[in-house]
């Protein structure tokens, strides 16, 4: 196993999905013009001998054509909606892993010697390693960030 990171672009990966949903828009055409066959062409074979024959096969034949259109379209179409799923999920795991990384930063007094970016959407500085403040050699502490209602608690204090 790799020791790199995972990296998913979050976009690109929901925008895998449009050749899918489009494959799924034309099986479901498909699907529409064997319909129109079948109302078009019901019961034309007549009630004969032969016509008794060949009307159920034809109508099992299109049953069957119906049945795997169906099921062809209605899986490009899952797989288009799982793509743009994930990309969602990957998309919000990103954002909040930011959004933490940001929560860290303020509420630690020295996290790799980095500034804490002003606006909390900015992308964190990655691997960053904590390290002792100038003229100490205690190790800093990290300490975890909750929030209430949009507001840090300080330490100690209890979430209403």
């Amino acid at each position: 196993m790799s020791d790199e990171p995972l990296y998913v672009d979050p976009e690109r990966l929901a925008a895998h999905a449009r050749p899918y949903e489009a494959a799924a828009h034309d099986w479901r055409r498909l699907r529409s013009r064997v319909a129109d066959i079948r109302a078009r062409y019901y019961g034309v074979w007549g009630d004969d001998d032969l016509g008794q024959k060949f009307g159920p096969s034809f109508v099992e034949g299109l049953d069957s054509v119906e049945a795997r259109v169906e099921v062809v379209g209605t899986t490009l179409g899952y797989y288009g909606e799982g793509l743009v799923e994930n990309g969602k999920i990957f998309g919000e795991a990103r954002d909040d892993a930011e959004q933490s990384t940001y929560l860290l930063l303020v509420d630690s007094e020295t996290v790799g010697g980095h500034e804490v970016p002003a606006d909390p959407n900015a992308p964190a500085r990655r691997f960053m390693v904590a390290e002792p403040a100038e003229g100490t050699t205690e190790q800093p502490v990290l300490r975890r960030a909750m929030r209430v209602q949009g507001r840090l608690l300080t330490p100690g204090e209890e979430p209403e």
